[in-house]
């Protein structure tokens, strides 16, 4: 899924005059990961996430998403008919048993960047047991399933408990038949969750970067260097 220019969206999407009542913005949102384009934006720290924010825009054909940080912006498009499903999950839900959250099951150790890093990543191997494990500044994390190129991408978006009514609203709104309850989701089995493209080397890279952020401690590192070793 690549930036887009406002021309290419609106060629791709649509847009509606600037007096028409369908037009309508959701709430700020804050970016967590699962646009590649984005989010090697983030990685060599063009984009600071904890000042930027997201704003979704309904448009004809679909949703327009932009990130703004500081005075640039980011803008990718839904198309009505790539658009797979979306759902809103609890932080606790998504701790608490890994095998019952959407990012537990389809994303776990594919998308590992800012305090949802700390989630997803410390629940590697913890299997169903109940975790203490958080993420500060993380109330609410929606899923959007979008297949572009035949491939599956899902985009991480939190929402603080404040807006989350809003959100859910105004997605279901315009949206309400692509929404689906997380437990509702169907993946493959643990074999195809496995097969993750991510190699041991870069999981590694990437709990070595939570020891130093000091997230994980050494002994964390040790344990899950180790069962990633063993697999």
């Amino acid at each position: 899924m690549k930036i887009l220019e406002k021309d290419q969206i609106d060629e791709m999407l649509g847009k509606y005059g600037f007096w028409n009542v369908k037009k309508d913005y959701s709430e700020n949102m804050q970016y967590l990961g699962g646009i590649p384009s984005i989010d090697k934006l983030i990685e060599d720290k063009k984009i600071d996430t904890k000042s930027a924010f997201v704003t979704l825009e309904l448009r004809p054909k679909g949703l327009s998403l932009s990130l703004f940080y500081g005075l640039g912006k980011a803008e990718i498009g839904f198309h009505n008919d790539n658009l797979n499903f979306w759902t809103i999950e609890q932080q606790k839900e998504v701790v608490s048993k890994k095998s019952k959250s959407v990012i537990g099951r389809a994303l776990l150790g594919g998308i590992l960047l800012g305090p949802v890093g700390a989630v997803v990543g410390g629940m590697t191997g913890i299997g169903d047991k109940e975790t203490k494990i958080s993420a500060s500044g993380i109330d609410n994390i929606i899923s959007i399933s979008h297949t572009e190129n035949d491939k599956e991408t899902i985009t991480l978006l939190n929402c603080s408990n404040k807006k989350v009514k809003n959100v859910f609203e105004y997605l279901k709104r315009n949206f309400g038949e692509k929404y689906k309850k997380p437990e509702e989701i169907k993946f493959g089995d643990k074999e195809d969750l496995s097969e993750t493209k991510i190699s041991v080397a870069d999981e590694l890279r990437k709990l070595k970067d939570l020891v130093n952020e000091g997230i994980l401690t050494n002994k964390e590192f040790e344990d899950q260097k180790n069962k990633l070793l063993d697999k």
